[in-house]
């Protein structure tokens, strides 16, 4: 606690530091609680299938569009970078919640796109800036260390109010909710002055990008780590999309668990972070990999048995309701054939 205290104080001795770490932290928050609004969303209308359509169909624009946004702040002002893609953000966001409020599911994945797209924005963007604002070693290693823990602490904290508001009225007003408060990103990094065009650096951006797969190609050791990486992201998705169809069909605890579960999985990956520091310095890496993935193997081992359990258990009380159609945040929707017990075979797959 004290050395976040220490972490948190060097920031805010900086106005303009402090404007673009808090304006990343309503960012990170926001990020997280769309992303998890628009999975349940897109699964009620259609599905896992359609939930990781949806999944992919924003990650693809905004995977192409960084590599363009970091060359763009290069060549341009990094905090009109910045402003613009919170402002894009905020468009997409107030989109889709409209969107699903009026009950059109493809201008809702519209605006999901658009704003995940603009967030391919933000860190390209501000990568180049916080070096540029700092005014000492202390204030740049503060500031790399708090967004870290932004990051993590905005997936426990946002998840969990995520749930609630899934619970309460459903993805729109998550949506809704999220680009209001994305105006408070856009109205902080607005205030930040001083920062024109930096020097190009041949190297940055897309060449730089470009100039990496190159690397890949010839050298082992980097592909290795950026499998291993790539790896990871896709069990991360995967999780994501197995989160909505745990708490919505085989607990049957409801939309707003999804967002619990996502706290939970935050809450880990905190821990995890504290445990990952004590790891700085050493040369041999290898067994703590190991033993990570074991680790989460054997959790998803065990949640994988955890959860057929469930669902064999409450597949009964779900032929007993007989009404044939469920309470989905405030709307109705017919039920699905057999969700709670003929589908447990095809659950298996995303575990």
């Amino acid at each position: 606690m004290k050395s976040l205290l220490q972490v948190v104080g060097a920031v805010a001795r900086n106005r303009a530091l402090a404007a673009v770490m808090l304006a990343y932290a309503v960012f990170s928050a926001t990020q997280n609680a769309v992303w998890i609004a628009m999975l349940v969303y897109a699964y009620d209308r259609g599905g896992a299938g359609t939930a990781g359509a949806v999944a992919v169909a924003q990650l693809v624009p905004a995977a192409l569009l960084a590599p363009l946004a970091a060359a763009l702040a290069d060549r341009r002002s990094p905090v009109g970078v910045l402003v613009g893609g919170y402002l894009v953000q905020v468009v997409g966001m107030l989109t889709a919640a409209l969107a699903i409020g009026l009950e059109a599911p493809l201008a809702a994945y519209s605006g999901a796109v658009v704003a995940s797209a603009a967030v391919a924005t933000t860190r390209p963007a501000q990568t180049p800036l916080v070096p540029g604002l700092v005014r000492n070693a202390e204030e740049l290693t503060a500031a790399n260390a708090l967004t870290g823990w932004i990051e993590s602490a905005s997936v426990v904290a946002s998840s969990a109010a995520t749930g609630v508001l899934l619970a309460l009225a459903g993805p729109g007003l998550v949506f809704a909710v999220a680009g209001v408060a994305g105006l408070v990103s856009v109205g902080l990094a607005a205030t930040v002055r001083g920062m024109g065009a930096l020097a190009v650096d041949e190297a940055a951006g897309l060449a730089g990008t470009l100039a990496g797969f190159g690397v890949l190609a010839r050298q082992s050791a980097p592909r290795l780590l950026v499998a291993l990486l790539g790896a990871q992201w896709v069990v991360i998705g995967a999780l994501d999309i197995l989160f909505v169809v745990l708490a919505v069909d085989v607990l049957d605890r409801g939309q707003g668990w999804v967002g619990y579960l996502s706290m939970a999985y935050g809450a880990g990956g905190v821990l995890t972070g504290l445990a990952g520091m004590a790891l700085v310095g050493r040369r041999r890496l290898l067994t703590p990999i190991l033993g990570s993935l074991l680790l989460m193997s054997a959790a998803l081992a065990l949640s994988a048995l955890s959860t057929a359990a469930a669902a064999t258990s409450t597949a009964p009380s779900g032929r007993r309701r007989g009404s044939g159609r469920r309470q989905v945040y405030g709307k109705n929707h017919d039920e699905r054939t057999d969700r709670a017990a003929a589908g447990i075979s095809i659950r298996s797959d995303y575990r």
